[in-house]
């Protein structure tokens, strides 16, 4: 037996049968979530934490979710992210839930058995029309349905949960990777163009080599301009300079599409050309 004193129904709503004669309820009301914190000992109490959750009248919403025993004392606070407010991506026609947040009394890690008590929700929603997302460091979730603490559960289930680990891992990482390097490319080419531009290269010796490097350089940072992806006021400015240069340094036309850059009161406007125009 517990000596906290229990939060009460009042304000709650969508009450779900658990285990052991527990039950799940929504907290609706900013007073039912009052009373969960004093019960809790949290800031639902005083700091007014996820009171801009009170009052949602569908069950599939973002809202708080009070495991309680039979005795009604609450054991698990749950906070529910709705459709459109989590980071689960949606099928057409599919509307999803995520468990975001789950502690027990005082903030504390939840207990085996009130993790297990996640099921009877999640089937809930499930029933409702929704799917769910649990993250795997809050619990781990059977083929039956059934919902697990990491540490507690089936080895196999551990094995499936550091295999997706892994492969999300893998993905951030290549994600990252890719994005620093189109990053390093984009830094490069600017640096590069400026080093051409000025003759400065290290590896250009010769008129030939540096007309070469400035044509590729011109190349890449026209296709930026033209993709939306480079600064245009400094992207037409560098390349006026790099056209210029690239005059400087004679030998025939350059045998690429040019940008031509007309510019208008309040505006810069710019379309391809044929081949060897240039217009600096």
């Amino acid at each position: 037996m517990s000596d906290r004193t229990p939060a009460g129904d009042k304000g709650t709503a969508d009450r779900i049968e658990a285990d052991d004669g527990g039950y799940w309820v929504r907290l609706v009301t900013k007073q039912a979530m009052k009373r969960e914190g004093v019960c809790m000992g949290n800031c639902l109490d005083s700091q007014g934490y996820g009171q801009h959750l009170a009052g949602n009248e569908e069950m599939i919403s973002s809202g708080l979710w009070s495991l309680r025993k039979a005795d009604g004392v609450s054991y698990l606070l749950v906070e529910v992210r709705g459709p459109g407010e989590n980071d689960l991506v949606d099928e057409p026609g599919e509307v999803s839930v995520e468990v975001t947040d789950a502690l027990g009394p005082s903030n504390s890690q939840p207990s085996g058995w009130s993790i297990r008590q996640l099921r009877h929700l999640v089937a809930a929603f499930i029933s409702a029309g929704a799917t769910v997302g649990v993250p795997l460091e809050l619990a781990l979730v059977g083929e039956d349905g059934r919902t697990w603490r990491p540490d507690k559960a089936p080895q196999d289930l551990k094995d499936a949960a550091a295999a997706r680990r892994k492969a999300e891992e893998e993905a951030k990482a290549k994600a990252t990777s890719s994005y620093r390097e189109s990053a390093w490319c984009n830094m490069e080419l600017q640096n590069g163009a400026v080093m051409a531009l000025r003759g400065e290269h290290p590896r250009l010796d010769t008129p030939e080599e540096q007309r070469e490097a400035l044509e590729a350089a011109i190349a890449r940072m026209e296709d930026q301009l033209a993709s939306g992806s480079m600064m245009t006021g400094v992207g037409v400015e560098t390349l006026r300079r790099m056209y210029r240069r690239l005059e400087a340094l004679g030998g025939p036309p350059v045998q690429q599409g040019r940008l031509s850059f007309v510019m208008a009161p309040g505006a810069l406007k710019s379309t391809r050309l044929g081949p060897g125009v240039i217009t600096p």
